[in-house]
């Protein structure tokens, strides 16, 4: 009977005898029993063996453990730097204008590099769709703080935000969803993605020089104009997908 109580104790002193916390005493008991008691050394193999195993990923983890940390002193280098500058040039503004007018529009601009920054550094899935939603919802919104700054609180310039600026950023968005979905629902290469992001854009620059002015119903099927507005861009469409050809074919020949 005494044995199995000097078992019983030992046995609930192994956690501490195992991270060296006994004191001497206790430490010399433990280990003179373990060598004369197969049991309890087979039970504090066993601990050590498991938390040896428990060890190994956290071993594992430490390249993703330190690669996180790198990230995140990063980003708060990022926002400390982002603070810093938005603050200066508010100061700077209010004192040479009297008030905020151009700093509106750098502080803008700081904010929304730091959303797309910290989107693409902090996503885990689907990094580049998360970036591009961010920068569709901030670009609209950053164009129309300059309208706002430059029109009303500068005076300058004339109101073309809503003829001009938000339609041309809705084509352009429209068109770079629309490469988006398609490579995610069809699995299309990157290459052919801008093979077809060129091809596309040939209409977004039409769309784009119409609402601008550029080109009119008197002009709009000549050759000069669609060596300005199409040409580069079929150039490009022919390009990637010629490249994402080759590379398809080297990859079957490799294999």
């Amino acid at each position: 009977m005494k044995e199995e109580i000097n078992c019983n104790i030992i046995k609930d002193l192994l956690p501490s005898y195992i991270d060296g916390i006994l004191s001497e005493e206790s430490e010399k008991c433990v280990d003179n029993h373990l060598k004369n008691c197969n049991a309890c050394r087979e039970v504090y193999e066993n601990m050590t063996a498991e938390m040896e195993i428990d060890k190994v990923p956290e071993v594992g983890n430490v390249k993703k453990f330190l690669n996180k940390t790198k990230t995140m002193f990063f980003l708060y280098g990022l926002l400390g730097l982002s603070f810093v500058a938005i603050l200066v040039c508010l100061i700077v503004d209010i004192c040479v204008s009297g008030r905020f007018t151009w700093s509106l529009i750098s502080t803008s601009g700081i904010v929304f590099g730091d959303a797309v920054l910290y989107t693409l550094l902090t996503s885990k899935k689907n990094k580049v769709v998360k970036t591009l939603a961010v920068a569709s919802v901030g670009v609209p919104v950053l164009v129309s703080i300059i309208q706002i700054v430059l029109y009303y609180l500068m005076g300058k310039g004339n109101m073309w935000i809503f003829n001009i600026g938000l339609p041309i950023i809705a084509i352009w968005i429209a068109t770079v969803w629309i490469v988006v979905l398609i490579r995610h629902v069809f699995n299309v290469k990157l290459l052919y993605c801008l093979s077809i992001f060129s091809f596309i854009g040939i209409v977004a620059n039409y769309l784009t020089m119409i609402i601008t002015g550029d080109i009119t119903s008197d002009n709009i099927f000549t050759i000069m104009v669609f060596l300005k507005t199409g040409l580069g861009n079929l150039a490009g469409a022919v390009i990637f997908a010629i490249l994402g050809s080759i590379l398809k074919v080297d990859k079957k020949l490799n294999r």
